[in-house]
């Protein structure tokens, strides 16, 4: 494992009888929380099992009896707050045979029942280092742009490029814009797994690192402010239960307040 060397070396003297508790991973979208997850399922020797938010009740019953020992891993970040309380009685009560593993971007998004009951750990942030060897990409500028190694592989160089000259658009020209103006900006965001317009989340990211550069390069305040904005805005959409679409266009006029 590459990077997160403190929650490594607790996970390689994991064992069975060692994990008493459920654990709460906290970090950004695509930081490995998942990746790590799996990992802890094979230093246990157990299979792992990613509880989503297709599984019935009838299933989630299911596995609470379940006689075979699995970790269990659920990304809070897909359930919104009310629909987490349906896993209080694994949380609370885990199966003899059940290890879980929660994951969230935010522990600020989780029930403080939940928060509780778990052993948290905050992931590190990666070193350009550490990201290039997980992710042996070309190039520093898709490093400076994402921090983490899902959002990096998950990203090649066209897209990244495309991806940033749309939020520069946004950035250097939402002050003077109208609100048609932000509505057809937001015709080109996709928001309902339309893979041939802009991602969401990568945008946000983007539009972050572009108000920070331009406020280094021209010292206007306003482009801080943005900066600020930007980064508040992705830990709210990064959990389920809200309209994206609606979030980003009351984003973006706000956005335009902010620096106009």
């Amino acid at each position: 494992m590459v990077g997160q060397k403190k929650l490594t070396e607790k996970l390689n003297n994991l064992t069975f009888d060692s994990f008493t508790c459920p654990y709460l991973f906290i970090g950004p979208v695509g930081c490995g929380k998942r990746v790590f997850a799996q990992y802890a399922s094979k230093i246990l020797c157990i299979p792992f099992v990613e509880i989503t938010k297709d599984f019935t009740k009838d299933a989630l019953s299911e596995i609470y009896v379940c006689p075979i020992p699995k970790l269990y891993y659920i990304d809070l970040s897909e359930f919104t707050e009310s629909q987490q309380s349906q896993f209080l009685k694994f949380i609370e009560e885990p199966g003899k045979y059940m290890k879980i593993i929660l994951g969230t971007v935010s522990e600020t998004k989780v029930l403080e029942t939940i928060l509780n009951r778990c052993s948290r750990y905050n992931f590190e942030k990666y070193t350009i280092e550490e990201l290039k060897e997980i992710s042996h990409k070309d190039g520093e500028l898709i490093y400076r742009v994402f921090d983490t190694p899902g959002l990096i592989n998950g990203t090649d160089d066209s897209e990244l490029q495309n991806i940033l000259n749309f939020a520069n658009g946004i950035i250097c020209n939402i002050s003077r814009s109208s609100t048609a103006g932000i509505l057809g900006w937001c015709t080109k965001i996709n928001f309902k797994e339309e893979y041939d317009k802009i991602d969401f989340y990568k945008l946000l990211v983007c539009m972050r690192f572009v108000a920070f550069n331009t406020f280094i390069k021209s010292n206007d305040p306003n482009f801080y402010k943005a900066f600020i904005a930007t980064s508040e805005a992705m830990k709210e959409t990064e959990f389920k239960g809200i309209s994206k679409e609606n979030f980003m266009i009351q984003f973006l006029l706000h956005l335009k307040e902010v620096i106009s």
